[in-house]
């Protein structure tokens, strides 16, 4: 609606969408999360550069999905020169810890580290 009506939606309105869309179920809406983020990232669009906390909101779903998807955001934002910061090793940390996948848990634990990013009680309380 935002769109049609000659409002500017810029990285916070796609942000809030996106979560919107992860927060949707226990799964969320991986489809519908993606589709808002590749709608705000098109040159015909609005051309967004999303930042850390849009791609934070889409990788919140797509950690909570089965497959890859979290691996294929991540990789797509280090692509685009976007760092990872805590809170993005946090949210795969706890979503792999909630599906009991603690292998998975602790190559992100250990990936984070070698990132230079510093664990705290929340990291170590989703384990």
């Amino acid at each position: 609606k935002a769109l049609g009506a000659r409002v500017d939606p810029n990285v916070v309105t796609f942000t809030t969408l996106i979560s919107a869309a992860a927060n949707q179920g226990r799964q969320g809406r991986l489809e519908e999360a993606e589709a808002w983020f590749c709608k705000a990232t098109q040159k015909r669009g609005p051309g967004i550069r999303p930042n850390v906390a849009m791609y934070n909101a889409l990788l919140s779903v797509a950690a909570k999905s089965t497959g890859d998807a979290a691996e294929k955001w991540l990789r797509h934002m280090e692509e685009n020169g976007i760092l990872a910061d805590k809170r993005t090793f946090g949210i795969l940390i706890d979503a792999c810890a909630k599906r009991g996948d603690l292998d998975t848990a602790d190559f992100w634990l250990q990936r984070a580290e070698l990132a230079g990013k510093k664990h705290d009680a929340i990291t170590f309380r989703a384990l």
